[in-house]
């Protein structure tokens, strides 16, 4: 089991490495913020990938550096918001 230092390391190096990402992630929910404010609704299917999209990506950085913990909590995130596997009712 690792210690709470070595958990908040790998998370300080997950941070570090893909920074340049997590500012392509902050800038898209700010379009995506500006275009549900003109006024576009999304179906719920688009808009579950829309939002599941940058936990897949964190999921990805997580198993990339070894950090199974975020890997599996992302990606179990991601599926909560992909709607694509519902069936039409």
């Amino acid at each position: 089991m690792p210690t709470a230092d070595q958990i908040l390391n790998g998370l300080r190096e997950i941070a570090n490495t893909w920074k340049a990402l997590s500012i392509l992630w902050h800038i898209y929910f700010g379009v995506y913020a500006v275009v549900l404010a003109i006024g576009y609704r999304p179906t719920k299917r688009f808009a579950g990938i829309l939002l599941g999209l940058p936990f897949l990506s964190v999921s990805a950085s997580a198993w990339m550096q070894p950090n199974p913990v975020n890997g599996v909590i992302n990606t179990d995130r991601y599926f909560a918001f992909d709607c694509r596997r519902q069936t039409a009712t």
